[in-house]
């Protein structure tokens, strides 16, 4: 993947139902207005404008992950958004999750408090990582990485493209993909450090340095350390407090403060040639919390580690004629640990576990990846794409302890900690290989009209073969506007815990099923002038063969994993501007509508996902270093599954202040940046009425003091 290219500007959460005090009816017509009243006055202003276009946005407005090559970002054949290192640093993000709940679609969702996964347009866990190009997590155990977790010091600029990539990336990109590109993979010297406190016993520090080692060399590499503890608001009630009720005990620890503290050490380095990039980087998460409990009961003592090492070796050729090479070869691994875990307190069912019901494992992911891909292009009105890899994934289950078994739903002791205490390790060891071929064209059929279309084979070891193909057309109805017809299809494949559960800790393995997909269908169209944007995107898309836990009389926990005979048919609509109301104010704003269509309430996921979800952010350029920004984020219409009784979650409005002085003694910049700034309480959706009967509560005010020294 090219690294060449920045971004422009783009438009860039959760209550209690019995006691959030956000709920005034007023607020969804409220931001409802202020959102149309900017649209109105961004569209009247724009249709005004007459300006040079590609003076004001230049050639360097560009993506990668639209196509698999570079091209302008306005009239990409996707409906993507970039965000570029000013804006990661206006908002104050220190990790992902900060920066995707500012983008049009983006949800955060979380069912234990402590990772969050991107939920888009009401699709849960269907979000491809990638990082300068390559997938950050893609294997048998899960293909998502927690939004909290990934830092922002070593980013460069963020893409983003929304609906199906799977034509071009294979695996898990569902419903969006996101290429995080790094400093230290740009061409741009970089010599910087920086700090971090705030409360919750956060803080953080880090160094980038990327410069020429000789004419023909570059050196970059980076090194971050991040620690909290969080706000920790209290859970309510958790698994075991149901099962105290049934039993007559009080064991629960809930109510009790949630357990989110949480170690990162993130590492790159990186050393490049004219044609050749050799990388390294090494990521850990330790001492990392429960959050509300591996099993939803909460264990405020138990920890685990996950970390990730990976090897590349990318190289590209421009020949004589027409082509350009590329390949890459690609080592990970990943390992995941975790030692006396609690999964319910002491004393626990009855008194039968007096010393709690106890698990320790751990578990290793080994990843080989290698891909070539040749782009060719003949002329300026064709360019065509073409590539093939394979990969091969190895879990190792190298250590399973516990004193409990399950016997037709009961959690039996068995008196001590063992490995495996007579029954079959929760997940066997397995290997799982695949081979993929693409393909791509794009044509300029006329001047202001083109096409691109193509798809990608995958064969997998386990589960067969899938193709997936994506079409779109562009019609570049002037310099200022652009309408886009988009279709393309996607598959997630079954994770090694749904294929080959023993079904004592989750529901019972089932090594028949079939990769999710998804048909998505998107009528984008965006308009641009001197002094902003604006755009409304209209999306449809059918999910089939969605797993779901289903009744098994002989499975451990009597649920055993299926595909849904349904499927899932969704609708909606996006709305975005963008404003430059003076030399000194700046607005932006985004609204998502989206509404599920069949019959799929029994599902959680589903429902829960936010039917309307309003983003607005007013910046003031106070002087030439001086900045701040104020943003609000409203969410309605969670609902619960038809099968859950409790009232639907209330819908919130949650509020960020941040605020910026650059260039103190000319290399210092500080800012000070506050999220949840009214201290809100809101809560996200839990699966359960009776394991998590009150959600998991959100985080209150959480503030940070930062420091970057150039050097």
């Amino acid at each position: 993947m090219d690294d060449t290219g920045s971004g422009i500007r783009t438009p860039t959460g959760k209550t209690d139902h019995l006691s959030s005090p956000t709920s005034d009816p007023s607020s969804p017509l409220l931001s409802l207005g202020l959102l149309t009243c900017s649209l109105c006055i961004a569209r009247s202003v724009l249709a005004a404008e007459s300006e040079d276009i590609s003076r004001l946005y230049g050639a360097d407005s560009a993506i990668t992950l639209a196509t698999g090559y570079s091209r302008p970002l306005f009239d990409a054949p996707a409906t993507a958004y970039t965000i570029d290192r000013e804006q990661i640093i206006a908002l104050g993000a220190t990790n992902l999750h900060q920066v995707l709940e500012t983008l049009p679609g983006f949800y955060p969702a979380t069912n234990d408090g402590r990772s969050f996964q991107a939920e888009v347009r009401g699709i849960r866990n269907r979000v491809l990582l990638l990082v300068n190009g390559l997938p950050l997590a893609e294997g048998l155990l899960d293909a998502t990485v927690s939004a909290d977790d990934l830092l922002t010091y070593d980013l460069e600029r963020i893409e983003v493209t929304l609906g199906p990539g799977s034509a071009l990336f294979g695996a898990d990109a569902v419903a969006a993909t996101i290429n995080l590109v790094t400093r230290t993979s740009t061409a741009a010297p970089i010599d910087e450090i920086g700090g971090l406190g705030g409360n919750g016993h956060t803080y953080s520090g880090y160094i980038v340095h990327n410069a020429p080692l000789t004419s023909s060399l570059r050196l970059g590499f980076y090194a971050a350390a991040y620690n909290t503890d969080d706000d920790n608001p209290t859970l309510r009630a958790d698994a075991q407090t149901a099962l105290d009720k049934i039993l007559h005990t009080h064991a629960s620890l809930a109510p009790g403060p949630l357990n989110l503290a949480r170690d990162v050490v993130d590492t790159r380095a990186e050393v490049s040639g004219e044609e050749w990039t050799a990388r390294a980087s090494f990521r850990d998460e330790y001492h990392f919390h429960t959050g509300t409990g591996l099993a939803f009961a909460l264990d405020p003592d138990g920890t685990y580690d996950s970390s990730l090492k990976t090897l590349e070796v990318i190289g590209h050729h421009v020949t004589a004629g027409d082509w350009h090479l590329r390949a890459f070869a690609t080592f990970s691994e990943v390992r995941q640990s975790a030692d006396n875990l609690h999964l319910y307190p002491p004393g626990a069912f009855g008194g039968t576990f007096p010393q709690g019901v106890l698990q320790s494992f751990d578990v290793r992911e080994d990843r080989i990846r290698a891909e070539m891909s040749a782009e060719y292009t003949a002329s300026t009105s064709h360019r065509l794409l073409l590539g093939g890899g394979a990969f091969h994934n190895r879990f190792d289950g190298l250590s399973d302890q516990r004193n409990y078994a399950v016997r037709s739903g009961r959690v039996v002791p068995t008196g001590q900690v063992s490995q495996f205490v007579g029954v079959a390790p929760i997940l066997n060891d397995a290997t799982q290989t695949a081979f993929y071929f693409l393909a791509q064209d794009e044509w300029r059929l006329t001047r202001d009209l083109s096409l691109t279309a193509g798809g990608r084979y995958d064969h997998y070891s386990d589960f067969g073969s899938t193709f997936n193909p994506r079409a779109s057309l562009v019609w570049d109805a002037s310099a200022q506007s652009v309408l886009k017809l988009l279709y393309g299809r996607a598959f997630r494949p079954p994770t090694i815990i749904e294929t080959q559960s023993n079904g004592t800790y989750a529901p019972l393995g089932n090594p028949n099923l079939k990769p999710v997909t998804l048909d998505m269908l998107e009528l984008p169209f965006d308009q641009r002038a001197a002094r902003g944007t604006w755009g409304v995107s209209l999306f449809g898309y059918q999910q089939t063969h969605l797993v779901q836990a289903t009744f098994d009389p002989v499975a451990p926990i009597l649920l055993r994993y299926t595909n849904r005979s349904s499927s899932d048919r969704s609708w909606g609509t996006q709305l975005t501007g963008e404003l430059q109301i003076s030399q000194l104010w700046s607005l932006s704003s985004h609204y998502t509508f989206q509404r599920h269509t069949t019959d799929s309430g029994d599902d959680p996921d589903i429902p829960q996902a936010p039917r309307h979800q309003l983003y607005a952010q007013v910046k003031w350029q106070v002087s030439s270093f001086w900045s701040t920004s104020l943003r609000g984020l409203y969410v309605a219409g969670r609902e619960r599954a038809v099968t859950d009784p409790r009232p639907d979650p209330r819908n919130y409005v949650v509020a960020g202040l941040s605020a910026e002085r650059r260039n103190i003694l000319d290399r210092v910049d500080l800012s000070i940046v506050v999220n949840n700034l009214f201290n809100t309480a809101y809560v996200y959706p839990s699966d359960s009425a009776t394991v998590l009967p009150y959600d998991v509560p959100a985080s209150g005010r959480m503030w940070t003091v930062s420091l970057v020294v150039h050097l």
